[in-house]
């Protein structure tokens, strides 16, 4: 019995340990992609060539998609139900699937001008 008890523990310890991971990288790559943004709006002139912008908007639109995948684990699934948790971290994913489209969007506008 207290074999099993210690089983589950190392084994619900090990999962929040991997949950926490993945919102520390989803929220790391978040912060990444948002100055990705920040940094092609920067370089974004009447003048400005696709390849001034182009690499900014390419790794903000990979960064987002990966803080999407990772939002998206079933690892944190036991998460996604809880109420209020649950609610933040399914609109981080969210906002992060929304970000992803809209960096590919721009992209693909920035590309098709020049």
């Amino acid at each position: 019995m207290r074999q099993a008890r210690r089983a589950a523990i190392v084994l619900v310890v090990a999962w929040a340990a991997v949950a926490i991971a993945l919102v520390v990288f989803a929220a790391r790559d978040g912060r990444t992609a948002k100055r990705r943004l920040d940094d092609a709006r920067a370089r974004l002139t009447a003048d400005a060539t696709a390849a001034a912008v182009a690499p900014s908007l390419r790794s903000a639109e990979r960064r987002f998609g990966r803080a999407a995948d990772n939002l998206s684990s079933p690892v944190l699934a036991p998460i996604r139900l809880l109420p209020v948790v649950g609610r933040q971290v399914t609109s981080a994913r969210a906002l992060a699937r929304a970000g992803r489209d809209v960096s590919a969007v721009a992209l693909d506008g920035v590309v098709r001008l020049d």
